[in-house]
């Protein structure tokens, strides 16, 4: 990990969201209000995981340049920047 990165956690900046059973449940969330949009809206686990821990974080806002995670995003009520 990077100095800057290891600094970020220390002051809180950062906080490393644990695999846990909310965001197994959030992670299905995310994946069923996805897959059963019309059409549904195809998304990769990653991007559905990163979707979920924002979300277990209580996170309203979320940062991403991929049009199917930005797509997810709003499907799940996150303001998405940029």
């Amino acid at each position: 990990m990077s100095g800057e990165m290891e600094q970020d956690i220390a002051n809180g900046r950062i906080a490393i969201q644990s695999a846990n059973a909310d965001m197994e449940r959030e992670f299905a969330v995310v994946l069923d209000r996805c897959f059963s949009q019309t059409p549904p809206v195809f998304i990769r686990t990653n991007d559905a995981l990163h979707i979920a821990s924002a979300l277990v974080a209580g996170e309203t806002e979320f940062v991403t340049a991929d049009i199917r995670q930005r797509t997810a995003a709003v499907l799940m009520s996150l303001v998405v920047l940029p």
